[in-house]
């Protein structure tokens, strides 16, 4: 209990001092004659000092440092755990290409050259002879660049039942060369149907069709029983 009250004594003796000291009476050419509390207080206040610059000019730096590589670090993880995933089904990846591949060169074996063109046509005209419907106008519009292929629109007017009609329509789309059908009408005509209807083929981009832009073929003599 005694010690407790020297000990008690002696810092509040020692408060006393560094309270009372002037800073105007100090020499810091003789700091090796100060007293005691003097140069305690003064190493203490040095080392806090020496702490905070160096852990804001040394310690900060580096921490940001570390967080910087701690994100490159999970950013290389992620690219490398996708790169083993493609790595690990690269086989299945060149069989789809292959697929694809041999995909393509099936649909471009179905483009149609210039000389199909006219072929397509007469084509046409047995398919409606055929269903039974009549051809009042074939026309050739101007090609389509689409940069990778040119489409051939090719504009027909076509008279019948509405059941040969059908028929008609189903037996374009079911040609070995693609063909798509687009924007049509149908209008009652006496007894009969009248379509108005937009056919299209395609040509590779290597085959320009020359000769056929704007040409109107549109005449009877495609024409077949009405009759059902």
């Amino acid at each position: 209990m005694k010690s407790l009250q020297r000990d008690s004594q002696l810092w509040d003796k020692l408060k006393n001092k560094i309270v009372n000291i002037d800073l105007a009476e100090i020499d810091f050419k003789n700091a090796g004659s100060w007293p005691r509390p003097g140069r305690f207080l003064t190493l203490i206040t040095i080392f806090t000092l020496t702490l905070i610059l160096g852990y804001q000019l040394y310690i900060k730096p580096l921490e940001h440092q570390y967080q910087q590589t701690k994100a490159l670090e999970k950013q290389l993880i992620q690219a490398y755990e996708i790169k083993a995933l493609q790595g690990a089904n690269l086989i299945a990846y060149r069989q789809q290409m292959s697929e694809i591949q041999q995909l393509i060169k099936t649909l471009s074996s179905q483009l149609p050259d210039d000389n199909a063109i006219p072929e397509l046509i007469e084509q046409i005209g047995e398919l409606a002879q055929n269903n039974r419907v009549e051809i009042q106008s074939l026309k050739l519009q101007p090609i389509k660049d689409n940069k990778i292929y040119l489409a051939q629109p090719i504009d027909l007017e076509i008279s019948g039942s509405f059941h040969n009609l059908s028929l008609f329509v189903a037996s374009i789309t079911g040609l070995q060369r693609i063909v798509t059908l687009h924007d049509f009408s149908l209008k009652p005509d006496t007894k009969l149907l009248n379509l108005r209807i937009q056919a299209m083929t395609y040509h590779n981009k290597k085959t320009v069709q020359t000769g056929n832009n704007g040409s109107d073929f549109g005449d009877k003599n495609h024409s077949a029983d009405k009759k059902d």
